[in-house]
């Protein structure tokens, strides 16, 4: 009994500020996941011309841009920028990429790389921060956008 009531004293504690952190290291396990297999994967069922090259580069970027959305929602979580980066960062990375890796795994039936992370942080963290975003809807009432 004494973990659950530790657990959630913690967890009261934890501010969209902090959990909006969970972000970023869950993109990049993503990204590991699929880093080695994800080409031959796409080469066979997308396009013979997909390149591991092309893979890398979109995905540092998407690294890069994982951290500094964050970073900026982080220093200004205003409506203005937490909307943006749920509705342009956030969603299209957590929301869109579970449904293309769950949608490719059952159409090819084969495991598309990237099925698996895609599955934890679509579902453990989107709903982490989109559970502390509720938190602070109040909050960015009152601080000016």
């Amino acid at each position: 009994m004494e973990v659950n009531s530790t657990t959630t004293t913690i967890l009261s504690r934890v501010t969209f500020r902090d959990v909006i952190w969970l972000f970023p290291p869950a993109f990049t396990l993503h990204v590991l996941e699929e880093w080695s297999r994800f080409t031959r994967w796409a080469k066979r069922y997308a396009s013979p011309l997909f390149t591991q090259r092309e893979y890398n580069t979109i995905h540092v970027v998407g690294i890069i841009a994982s951290l500094l959305s964050t970073l900026i929602v982080w220093r200004f979580p205003n409506r203005a920028v937490v909307f943006v980066f749920f509705a342009f960062i956030f969603a299209t990375s957590v929301f869109f990429n579970t449904l293309f890796h769950a949608g490719a795994t059952v159409v090819t039936h084969e495991y598309c790389p990237g099925v698996t992370t895609a599955r934890y942080y679509g579902q453990v963290t989107g709903f982490k921060i989109s559970s502390a975003s509720v938190q602070i809807s109040y909050a960015l009432r009152i601080i000016p956008s």
